[in-house]
């Protein structure tokens, strides 16, 4: 498989994906907690500038 071969797969690959996450409101919200973006609660996570949680045990 030549390199334009691969990015074109790989292209296509990422469409698809994007396709899938995307078809719903629910399921983009479920992927981007799943990546890490958001927090169960819905609040950006730290690693993308959201509030670090300190628990006061």
């Amino acid at each position: 498989m030549t390199n334009d071969a691969k990015r074109a797969a790989i292209k296509k690959m990422i469409a698809q994906h994007t396709k899938n996450v995307t078809a719903s409101a629910k399921t983009a919200q479920q992927s981007l907690v799943k990546e890490g973006v958001y927090t169960n609660e819905g609040k950006l996570s730290p690693d993308y500038g959201g509030q670090k949680v300190i628990n006061a045990r």
